[in-house]
Order: structure tokens, then C-alpha cells, then sequence
């Protein structure tokens, strides 16, 4: 498989497990999660992890079942020019066998529509 295959591959399993929370959620974790990944990357003032920020949330944003559906949040974050990538970490996560992570920094509030 090439890593382009690879790729495709793994965006398309973030999209199925996005579109399920927001299906299961009503529509209400794709805002919820991203407003408070933004907020989060904010108050931080370093670059955070998405595994870190989902941990934060905690009853704030409704939490999937999936939690590869957190994977999309970063990338519409970042459409939107709220945060830029910032890197790579290994995971904290002993499941992951510290597998590098991506970091997130903050940019920007989410731009607001009239």
C-alpha cells in the first residue's frame, strides 16, 4: 500500500467515525468539539494534542463513541485558520505505545458569521 492509499485510508475512517458521533449526537458534537478544541488550543498558549484536549472536555462536548471522530476536529480547525499544525509528540497514551501525536497551536477565535 502506498502512503497515499494509506492515507485516504485513514481520512476515510475519520469521516465514517465523524459523521456517527454527529449523527448520534444530533448534529451537536462537531460544533461543540471543535469550539472547545479552539478554546482549548487558546488557554493553553502551547501546542496541544487532540488526545489531551478530548481528556479536557469531559462532559463539556457530547463524547462519541468512537473517539477517532475527535480526528477531524484539528483539520476544520485549521481550515478555518484557528490553529496550525505544530509538529509531532509521542502519545502519553500507554495504548498507543508513544506513537507520535500531532501538536496544534493556536491561531485565531473561529471566524463568526452575519
Amino acid at each position: 500500500m502506498s502512503r497515499a492509499e494509506g492515507r485516504a485510508l485513514a481520512q476515510a475512517s475519520l469521516d465514517l467515525a465523524f459523521g456517527k458521533a454527529e449523527r448520534d449526537s444530533g448534529g451537536a458534537f462537531g460544533p461543540s468539539a471543535l469550539a472547545f478544541f479552539v478554546r482549548y488550543a487558546r488557554e493553553a498558549q502551547r501546542p496541544v494534542s487532540v488526545p489531551e484536549a478530548r481528556l479536557a472536555a469531559g462532559a463539556s462536548v457530547p463524547m462519541p463513541e468512537e473517539k477517532r471522530a475527535w480526528g477531524a476536529i484539528p483539520k476544520m480547525a485549521e481550515r478555518l485558520g484557528c490553529v496550525r499544525h505544530a509538529g509531532y509528540a509521542a502519545s502519553s497514551d500507554p495504548k498507543s505505545h508513544a506513537c507520535p501525536r500531532s501538536l496544534w497551536l493556536y491561531v485565531k477565535d473561529i471566524p463568526t458569521t452575519t
